[in-house]
């Protein structure tokens, strides 16, 4: 049986050890290995820590995503507004050159700012929108009210987002790649050469969970093999 490839990312290392996990745990006639029973004690707390790492890189690549789209709805209202005030329909185009006074207090330029100052100045730009004075001309620009009520939206997703990093942040935790490393080290070291040696058994009880370990480890191991090709 091959080791796992120190090359494996974070998501197969956890797909990997879950499957090894679940497959020992549906073997009951290995519950008397002592050693097996040591060995997967010790790797179920770091998969589920594993897990939980992921799901904490998620959670920051998800308040990119809100943010980006935040951003882009922004853009959107700042050029709907500038092709409305070009137009030849005077109620319109005196309409749109209202609202865009208004916008242009912030510009497109505040989806460059900081996460939080962006957050401010766009919880700021929708109280200005959406004040009493205004509603006449928005209603007379096509779009321009989805597109505020989109910039709503986008702005509770980033903060429910923000939220959540928040609260996963406060958390004392291990970093995916450190786990993924000490999760390959132990496998690698303890448990293959252990298995390497139970394959000689014949007790059938290892020889089907052996056989299991091997199509998974040998699965990780071509994604990898496969990876490396497409960048050469």
């Amino acid at each position: 049986m091959k080791k796992v490839s120190c090359n494996s990312r974070v998501t197969e290392i956890d797909t990997l050890i879950s499957t090894i996990l679940r497959q020992y745990e549906a073997n009951a006639a290995l519950a008397k290995d002592a050693f097996l029973k040591e060995m997967m004690a010790e790797l179920a707390p770091l998969s589920r820590q594993l897990t939980e790492a992921i799901k904490r890189d998620r959670v920051s690549s998800g308040l990119a995503d809100a943010d980006g789209v935040r951003d882009a709805v922004i853009v959107d209202l700042g050029t709907l507004l500038e092709g409305y005030t070009a137009i030849p329909f005077e109620d319109q185009k005196a309409a749109a050159i209202e609202v865009k006074a208004v916008f242009d207090k912030y510009g497109k330029r505040i989806a460059n700012e900081s996460f939080a100052r962006e957050s401010s100045l766009i919880e700021s730009l929708l109280i200005d929108l959406n004040a009493p004075v205004l509603s006449g001309a928005i209603k007379q620009l096509p779009g321009v009210p989805e597109l505020i009520s989109s910039l709503r939206r986008a702005q509770d997703d980033f903060n429910a987002a923000n939220d959540l990093q928040t609260e996963l942040a406060a958390e004392k935790t291990t970093s995916a790649t450190s786990l993924r490393k000490e999760i390959i080290a132990r496998f690698n070291e303890r448990c293959i050469p252990y298995l390497n040696v139970m394959a000689l058994s014949a007790d059938e009880a290892y020889g089907a969970f052996i056989k299991q370990v091997e199509i998974e480890i040998n699965r990780v191991n071509d994604t990898v093999s496969r990876r490396k090709v497409t960048k050469s």
